[in-house]
């Protein structure tokens, strides 16, 4: 909901839209760990190499940021949201 609103509502750049997402989505991520810690909800088995992909993945995607086009960002921007939007109509038409 984020990346649409500062793109089309706020007339953000693609890769500094991005960039503030990748942002958010740490402190979504850390206060979501503090309150699954606070229940002792936490699975250091699961975590742990979650959080090495998630280092990885983040070096791998701003390097290959840099080098694409702001273009290119946007139309896989419109992919990714055109398949969630047809998961989410599958699965109110109760077919997922």
């Amino acid at each position: 909901m984020i990346a649409p609103f500062l793109i089309f509502l706020c007339d953000q750049p693609i890769k500094g839209t991005a960039g503030t997402t990748a942002f958010i989505v740490i402190f979504s991520s850390l206060f979501g760990v503090i309150g699954h810690s606070a229940v002792g909800n936490l699975d250091l088995w699961l975590i742990l190499p979650t959080a090495a992909a998630a280092v990885v993945g983040s070096q791998m995607g701003a390097r290959r940021m840099v080098k694409t086009g702001a273009g290119a960002i946007m139309l896989g921007f419109g992919a990714i949201m055109w398949i969630f939007a047809a998961t989410l109509v599958l699965k109110l038409l109760g077919f997922m």
